[in-house]
């Protein structure tokens, strides 16, 4: 079983200033609490198995249970993972 993780954990608010920087805009990370989030997420019209597996994501993520890096990706890639200025330069493209 692999881990397909990347070199580095980045959190959100990470991501959010990454692209502030590379495209001059403000951009910002607003960490909802859960309630918040799972209301927004049913406004938005997404079924409620699907609001219930985000929210759950989000409060690991939030209590860093999703951060370990390990070295599967690129061993199976056979190459370094991006950096986060490669892949939010790479996103802002496509």
């Amino acid at each position: 079983m692999y881990d397909l993780t990347g070199a580095t954990a980045w959190t959100l608010a990470e991501v959010a200033a990454e692209a502030a920087a590379q495209t001059g805009a403000p951009v910002a990370y607003e960490d909802l609490p859960p309630e918040a989030y799972r209301g927004l997420l049913t406004q938005a019209g997404l079924p409620a198995p699907a609001v219930e597996l985000i929210v759950d994501s989000d409060r690991c993520i939030a209590r860093v249970a999703l951060e370990h890096p390990t070295g599967d990706l690129r061993a199976l890639l056979g190459r370094p993972t991006e950096t986060l200025a490669a892949a939010v330069a790479r996103a802002l493209k496509e």
